[in-house]
C-alpha cells in the first residue's frame, strides 16, 4: 500500500513540475543532446556554452542567461535552427545569428589569449 502511494506521489510531483514550466501537449519537446557542454569564446569577449548531439538532431546553446534550443537543419548537418536563432558549427568554430543578424561571431573552443600565446611560442621557438 505504501509503495503505491509513493509511486502516485512521485507521479503527481512530475506532473506538477511539468505543468509549472509551461509544458503542454502542443509545446515542442526538446531532447537534451548527449554531448557535454563545451565553452566557446567569441568576438567582443563574449562566451557561450554549446551542446551538440552526436547522433541527436538537437542542440542547446546557453548565452547571456538564455537557453536556446535548436534542431539540426535537414539539408546542412552543421546548421541548427529554431525559427529565431541559427547556429553554424563546424570543427570547433561556431557563429550564432538571431533573425539573420550575427549575434556571436568567430566563436572558438580555444581562448583568444591562449591562441595568441601558442602562435608567439611557435615564433620564438622557430
Amino acid at each position: 500500500m505504501k509503495r503505491k502511494s509513493l509511486i502516485f506521489s512521485i507521479g503527481l510531483l512530475s506532473f506538477a513540475a511539468l505543468s509549472g514550466t509551461g509544458c503542454g501537449i502542443d509545446d515542442p519537446v526538446y531532447v537534451v543532446p548527449s554531448m557535454s557542454n563545451t565553452q566557446y569564446y567569441c568576438d567582443q569577449n563574449r562566451q557561450m556554452v554549446m551542446s551538440l548531439g552526436v547522433n541527436n538532431p538537437n542542440a542547446v546553446v546557453l548565452y547571456d542567461g538564455n537557453t536556446i534550443h535548436l534542431q539540426r537543419d535537414l539539408i546542412e548537418p552543421n546548421i541548427y535552427r529554431n525559427g529565431t536563432y541559427t547556429l553554424f558549427s563546424q570543427e570547433g568554430f561556431a557563429t550564432l545569428e538571431r533573425e539573420g543578424v550575427p549575434l556571436l561571431t568567430n566563436c572558438s573552443v580555444v581562448q583568444p589569449e591562449r591562441l595568441e600565446r601558442s602562435v608567439i611560442d611557435k615564433i620564438y621557438r622557430g
